[in-house]
């Protein structure tokens, strides 16, 4: 072998090795950009997926405003109502005794025993039309017409601020389920009772 071809034998070797040299430094590069890449696309999901629960709460917050505005109207409605009645009994010097209580007692409680049967034929209707009933908005709509019933045949009774109460629960629930059909006939039954 002459010395040129030994030459360029040690030339070619060199450059392969400078080859295979640039090659690993080209992959661990590429490794590196694979990496960091990767790292970055996890933080931008994460931070997307913090942006979703952002606009989540953001819209949940704009759909509490009208109920915020409705109760603040509310309690300046309240306030200017228990301001009135400050003022009469103020003006006329109104004062109510333990025996005008009790007499307001009397007359609510004879107007429930006048009409106990007629309270309990109409709480019976309710159960029966609960059971032809499939859209919760209906159920509610029942309610509402029965608290208003009541209150007419009653003057006021404990049981109003339960309907109440019910309606407010039923506020949440999408559909009447056979199980809330039951709860409710259960209620109305207790109501009954407390008659």
């Amino acid at each position: 072998m002459s010395k040129d071809e030994k030459e360029i034998i040690d030339s070619i070797k060199k450059i392969n090795e400078k080859t295979d040299t640039l090659s690993e430094i080209l992959q661990k590069f590429g490794l590196e950009m694979i990496t960091q890449f990767g790292k970055s696309t996890h933080n931008l999901k994460i931070l997307i997926d913090k942006m979703d629960q952002f606009y989540s709460t953001l819209i949940d917050i704009k759909g509490l405003m009208p109920l915020l505005n409705r109760i603040i109207e509310s309690q300046n409605v309240l306030e200017s109502e228990i301001d009135l009645i400050k003022s009469l009994i103020q003006r006329n010097n109104i004062t109510i005794t333990e025996a005008d209580i009790e007499k307001g007692a009397l007359r609510k409680n004879k107007l429930i025993s006048e009409n106990k049967e007629l309270i309990t034929n109409k709480f019976s209707d309710l159960i029966k039309k609960l059971d032809k009933i499939e859209e919760i908005q209906t159920v509610k709509k029942e309610l509402e017409d029965f608290k208003r019933e009541f209150f007419e045949l009653t003057g006021g009774h404990k049981i109003l601020y339960e309907i109440s109460k019910t309606i407010s629960e039923l506020e949440n629930e999408e559909s009447f389920s056979k199980e809330i059909k039951k709860n409710l006939t259960e209620k109305i039954n207790m109501w009954i009772s407390k008659l």
